[in-house]
């Protein structure tokens, strides 16, 4: 959602140049991502900027992205105010003479990279911009990878390099800081009331999801893959879009690839969706090809393979056709998953899984 370059404990002030916020004097930066769904705004109050890139929410007018002269108590209110930002958000604070300050809101559905050197903080929602900070491969998140059992953390593959995970905090002032928020709170399964009505709280759920967002259906993908979850949101969708919303998908190799092609076919024949599905068959745009990033040297992100190019194709395509915003499903299976108290259940990701994985070496386990 933003890209930037701060450089803690001057005194510079923050304009708005048309395409970023910058001073003068030191060089610090911060570019916002260019799209329809998202707007940024700024106040400052003479000792304290705030500046904030956002995903915006649906019957309100685009921010004035110019940098608002205000008091230091509408400061402290438009602060309070962004716990209240129902969508995505990342919040960078300059106090002057006081560490630099980014924080990532609960509704995280964009990534931001941070890394430094002695006296500058670099983000990015690419992790490919911030690699000449990546000294050496992080170990232990290696392990998660190659075990399939990564986590969400400030941790990435590259040591020097840090991912700003939801409700967390980064303190810059010559060091990195992160801070992970406050657990969240977890409850068990409740026995349902009589009479409840629970698909008719899925739909308005879903309904509330999509009415949040300023989607122009006509420029509006759905991620279609086959699956539970982007199938679930998009088959809503369409129901209350007919016509309008087309469907795109990464075609699968292997023994789920017959089952993928049947689902597929059933929603789309079961709701009206658009006329227009761009299919793009994975074992066709296979890696390492001619036309493959990896090949021609440039960098991919190593959370992104082996289909970075595959969706490459996708996304271009979708871009083609005069799209601009693609809604998936994602996390279905974690909601609603049963922990060991509710059902004892066989780990995954365990080290015993290994035996059919022969990558897996002998350090893994250390």
């Amino acid at each position: 959602m933003l890209t930037l370059c701060i450089t803690p404990y001057r005194d510079g002030i923050w304009r708005w140049t048309g395409d970023r916020y910058a001073t003068a004097d030191d060089g610090s930066r911060i570019e916002p991502y260019r799209h329809p769904m998202v707007e940024h705004l700024a106040v400052d109050d003479g000792r304290r900027c705030l500046i904030v890139v956002r995903e915006r929410v649906a019957d309100r007018p685009v921010c004035d992205p110019s940098v608002r002269h205000i008091t230091a108590a509408a400061y402290d209110e438009a602060h309070a105010a962004l716990a209240d930002w129902p969508a995505d958000y990342v919040a960078v604070e300059t106090i002057r003479d006081e560490p630099t300050r980014v924080a990532a809101g609960p509704c995280r559905t964009t990534p931001l990279y941070l890394a430094h050197d002695a006296v500058s903080l670099y983000g990015s929602w690419d992790m490919a911009d911030l690699r000449s900070h990546a000294r050496q491969i992080n170990v232990r998140e290696a392990a998660r990878l190659l075990l399939y059992r990564p986590r969400y953390s400030h941790d990435t593959l590259f040591e020097g390099i840090h991912r700003l995970t939801e409700r967390s905090t980064a303190h810059f002032g010559g060091h990195l800081y992160l801070r992970y928020p406050e657990p969240a709170l977890h409850t068990g399964p409740h026995e349902l009331a009589p009479g409840a009505d629970v698909l008719g709280a899925f739909v308005q759920a879903l309904d509330d999801a999509l009415d949040l967002r300023p989607l122009d259906a006509p420029r509006t993908v759905f991620h279609l893959t086959g699956g539970f979850d982007s199938g679930t949101a998009a088959t809503r969708a369409a129901q209350r879009h007919p016509g309008q919303l087309n469907t795109a998908a990464l075609l699968i190799s292997g023994p789920g690839r017959a089952q993928q092609v049947r689902r597929r076919k059933a929603m789309r024949a079961a709701v009206p969706f658009g006329a227009r599905d761009d299919v793009v068959d994975a074992a066709v745009e296979v890696p390492l090809q001619p036309g493959c990033a990896r090949v021609r040297g440039e960098p991919v992100s190593p959370y992104e393979e082996p289909l970075h190019r595959p969706f490459t194709v996708v996304a271009t395509r979708i871009a083609e056709h005069g799209a601009h915003t693609v809604v998936t499903g994602l996390g279905g299976d974690e909601m609603v998953a049963l922990s060991q108290a509710e059902h004892p259940h066989r780990a995954s990701g365990r080290m015993e899984d290994a035996d059919g994985l022969p990558w897996i070496g002998h350090r893994v386990g250390e």
